[in-house]
C-alpha cells in the first residue's frame, strides 16, 4: 500500500494504492476542504494532514475506518507526516509565533501525549518527516544563517 495526493481544481485530495491490485481509494476526512495522506504503517493505518474550510491545518490518524483529527495544542497548524507500527505519530505544527517546530504525538486515541522536537542547531523551523519502530525520527531544520540540514532524534519518551 502507498498513500498521498494529488491535486484537481486546486483542492489537494488524499489516496490510497494498492501495489498489487492497483485500485486507487480517494479518502475523504471529515469537514475538509482540502487534505493529504502522509504517511501509512504495516497495519494499513494512515495519518495526513486536513485543511478546514476557514483556513486551519490539524493531522488526522484514519484507523479502521474511523477518523481521528488531532491538533498540538495551542497551535496555529498540525501536519502529521509519519507513523510508527504503535500509531506513535511525527509530524510538525506552527506555534502561535508562526515558528514552525517538529512533535511526536504517542497514544492519540486516549491519552494523547505530546512531545515537542527542535533540533539544537535550529533558530528557524524544525519539521520532523518521518518515524521508524524504534522512535528513530528524521527530518530537517534551519539554523542562525538559513542553511537547511537534515537530522536523525531518538527522543526520550
Amino acid at each position: 500500500m502507498a498513500v498521498g495526493y494529488y491535486q484537481l481544481k486546486k483542492i489537494d485530495h488524499s489516496f490510497e494504492l494498492n501495489l498489487v491490485t492497483g485500485k486507487f481509494i480517494v479518502i475523504s476526512p471529515p469537514n475538509a476542504k482540502s487534505s493529504a495522506a502522509t504517511g501509512i504503517n504495516g497495519k494499513g493505518d494512515i495519518v495526513g494532514w486536513l485543511t478546514l474550510a476557514n483556513g486551519v491545518t490539524e493531522g488526522w490518524l484514519l484507523k479502521d475506518g474511523i477518523f481521528t483529527v488531532f491538533v498540538y495544542p495551542s497551535a496555529a497548524g498540525t501536519q502529521a507526516a509519519s507513523l510508527d507500527w504503535s500509531d506513535d505519530i511525527a509530524g510538525s505544527f506552527k506555534d502561535a509565533s508562526g515558528k514552525t517546530n517538529g512533535f511526536l504525538l504517542t497514544d492519540v486515541l486516549k491519552t494523547q501525549t505530546w512531545t515537542k522536537i527542535d533540533d539544537p542547531s535550529a533558530s528557524g523551523e524544525t519539521v520532523v518527516t518521518g518515524i521508524n519502530n524504534h522512535h528513530t525520527m528524521v527530518g530537517y531544520y534551519k539554523d542562525s544563517g538559513g542553511k537547511t540540514s537534515g537530522f536523525l532524534a531518538n527522543p526520550k519518551i
